[in-house]
């Protein structure tokens, strides 16, 4: 037989030429020189040189210059191997360098082969710049795929039968709503989200679309990992390559179980109404009276639904298979204004705030192609210039044929809801912030017992404690002193102990008086001056005092008492801080208002660093005056002194007593009365 006959050389050759000339991919043969002996017709269309512009020409002609020295190495290494072919993608990054200078990525495999002549080297060069393209357009769009919120599923296009085809994608999506990451399913077939409920009915409809190679659409119940029933829209679609043949199935999946419990219960109503009307219609008695009843019955119930529709307190609108509106209730036009011809159509979409049109518009389009619910949230420009969020829902009325005939939906105001939430935020905001304030009262209150309680113990101690200590000692040398003098020295003894128990009562005096001092009964101008002279005469700083208050002036106890510990903190803070050379201290009565003002000449300081300093002083003032229903402002600079304004309300009521923390004792506030 001739096709078992070998061929020729001669043929062999002519078969090898045909083959060389009309390959896709560009065929280059090099000697051992690296220069180019072959160059196929592919190889000019890819490099733009003409076969007789490179015959002979070194190789590296075609390769970018920085990659010549790489390609010279790898080459020189393959032809000490012995191998007879070798794929250099792996090696480095593969690039050819066109007649105009334009550079492009490119795939190569090499072999050699010894001749008489010496070593030929053939490289097979594809050009793989779409290649690369493609695989950053697959990153792009898994990246995409990954911020979904549908589930996508993408499967092999066979088998079709037991045990189904196998996962080869899934998006973040789908690990959310299943439970199942992506390891544990890939290779794997969809099925395993099916349960006990999902319909067979549907299965055999998506089969048989699948069969046929056609995209379908259906609703089933899957279940989660761990066996919860969920329902999902699924639109199934086939993925074919650049020549015609399908390679894989592009599943994507909507949670639908919210949907699915709102149609039932509008199911089980529709049902029931539908069971209602088929009694009414065993009651009655011919055909004539049967729809003559039914009639009335029917308008009836649009007499009802037009009543209710009247009377709601949501938006009730109704449209037409295009979208246009043909009823609308008095809430819509209490809202906007106008009569219901000025709405209708789409005359009501000038209603809508124009950022929401486009997404309702296309919540639309959605909706009315499936014949689905829709719903969402959107603004209306009301007629007095306010803006209402709606929570709107539309809803397909179908004929007994299942047919949409029409739309029927609800808007729901919940402007107030929006703005019940934020003033409940602001409110929890306010409360904590309180919460903080009294916890930090409370500190400080604590605090300061404890430094009251140590400043009285040390008094105590240095000075009541050492006189008494005196005392005892001599009252314990007396009855010595007595026997060793006889009675002489009685008299002299008892005057000594009768000085040291003036002074024990004196300390004593000073010290309730540093508590409560008793000119505090005598009037606040009475109290201003005796603490003020003691001030002056203890700390030896000249101090003015400028009473201008009326005489007679009655206050009520805790007015005075918080001027006076006013007007005492801000002389301890003077002598303690200020190193002032003199202090003007003004009491005065304006506008109903007791004014305090304690002024010094000293250093001054930047009042805004103070902030978030510790101790007491300007703090305690400031929550005194508070407690007074007044204020206290300081203001100073460094080199030009401070003053401290204290001004309060004479019939301003005084603040409701302070609520303390459980277990706390109400003692503790007895430092700063």
């Amino acid at each position: 037989m001739l096709e078992n006959q070998p061929l020729h050389a001669a043929a062999k050759a002519a078969v090898l030429d045909s083959v060389l000339e009309s390959a896709t991919d560009a065929i280059i043969t090099v000697d051992a020189q690296q220069k180019i002996v072959f160059f196929s017709p592919a190889a000019e269309a890819m490099f733009g040189w003409r076969r007789q512009d490179v015959m002979h020409q070194p190789l590296e002609m075609l390769i970018p210059q920085r990659f010549r020295a790489g390609h010279d190495r790898h080459v020189e290494a393959f032809g000490t191997t012995g191998a007879t072919s070798r794929s250099l993608d792996g090696l480095a990054p593969l690039h050819g360098l066109r007649a105009n200078g334009a550079q492009f990525p490119v795939s190569m495999s090499i072999s050699q082969v010894a001749t008489p002549a010496g070593k030929l080297f053939t490289a097979i060069v594809r050009d793989v710049t779409d290649h690369r393209v493609s695989q950053a357009q697959l990153t792009l769009l898994k990246t995409s795929l990954s911020y979904l919120n549908d589930m996508v599923v993408i499967t092999e296009v066979e088998p079709l039968d037991e045990p189904g085809p196998r996962i080869v994608f899934v998006n973040a999506a789908f690990e959310r709503h299943t439970g199942y990451s992506c390891a544990e399913v890939l290779g794997r077939t969809p099925r395993l989200l099916q349960g006990p409920q999902t319909q067979r009915l549907e299965l055999d409809r998506i089969g048989a679309a699948l069969r046929v190679w056609q995209p379908v659409r259906a609703e089933l119940i899957n279940y989660t990992k761990s066996g919860q029933p969920f329902w999902v829209e699924i639109d199934i679609l086939p993925v074919a390559d650049a020549t015609g043949l399908l390679t894989h199935w592009v599943c994507v999946q909507r949670n639908i179980t919210q949907r699915k419990q709102t149609e039932q219960a509008l199911a089980d109503s529709a049902a029931a109404n539908a069971r209602l009307l088929q009694q009414l219609g065993q009651l009655n008695i011919g055909l004539d009276r049967q729809v003559a009843e039914r009639t009335e019955a029917l308008a009836r119930q649009e007499a009802l639904f037009r009543a209710l529709a009247e009377h709601a307190p949501q938006v009730i609108w109704m449209l037409d298979l295009t979208g246009n509106v043909t009823y609308i209730n008095q809430v819509w036009l209490d809202l906007v204004g106008g009569t219901l011809q000025d709405w209708t159509g789409r005359q009501w979409l000038a209603a809508i705030h124009p950022e929401d049109r486009a997404g309702l518009r296309a919540g639309w389009l959605l909706a009315q192609a499936g014949g689905q619910p829709f719903s969402g949230l959107r603004r209306v420009m009301c007629q007095d210039g306010s803006v209402h969020t709606m929570a709107h829902r539309g809803t397909p009325v179908r004929d007994e044929c299942g047919t949409v005939i029409f739309w029927v939906g609800i808007d729901a105001d919940v402007t107030e809801f929006k703005l019940i939430e934020t003033a409940l935020r602001q409110r929890n905001q306010e409360l904590a912030s309180s919460e903080r304030a009294l916890r930090e009262l409370a500190s400080r209150q604590m605090a300061i017992k404890e430094i009251e309680r140590r400043r009285i113990a040390q008094e105590i101690h240095d000075e009541l404690g050492q006189r008494l200590t005196v005392l005892r000692m001599d009252v314990a040398m007396l009855p010595r002193a007595v026997q060793a003098s006889g009675a002489l020295l009685v008299p002299l003894s008892v005057a000594l102990l009768k000085d040291q128990i003036d002074d024990i009562l004196a300390v004593v005096r000073d010290l309730a008086g540093k508590l409560r001092p008793a000119a505090i009964d005598l009037g606040l101008s009475v109290a201003a001056e005796a603490l003020v002279e003691n001030f002056q005469t203890s700390l030896g700083i000249p101090c003015t005092l400028s009473d201008q208050l009326p005489a007679g002036l009655a206050l009520d106890e805790p007015r005075t008492l918080g001027a006076f510990r006013i007007l005492q903190e801000a002389l301890t803070n003077a002598a303690r801080h200020a190193q002032a050379d003199s202090i003007q201290i003004t009491l005065a009565l304006l506008n109903d208002q007791l004014l305090l003002r304690v002024h010094d000449d000293g250093r001054g300081f930047a009042v805004s660093a103070q902030h978030g300093q510790p101790g007491f002083g300007l703090p305690g003032m400031r929550e005194r005056a508070a407690a007074l229903g007044g204020r206290v402002d300081v203001t100073s600079r460094p080199g030009h002194g401070t003053t401290v304004e204290a001004r309060f309300s004479l019939h301003c009521p005084l603040q409701s007593a302070i609520v303390l923390p459980p277990g706390y004792d109400p003692l503790d506030l007895v430092p700063l009365l």
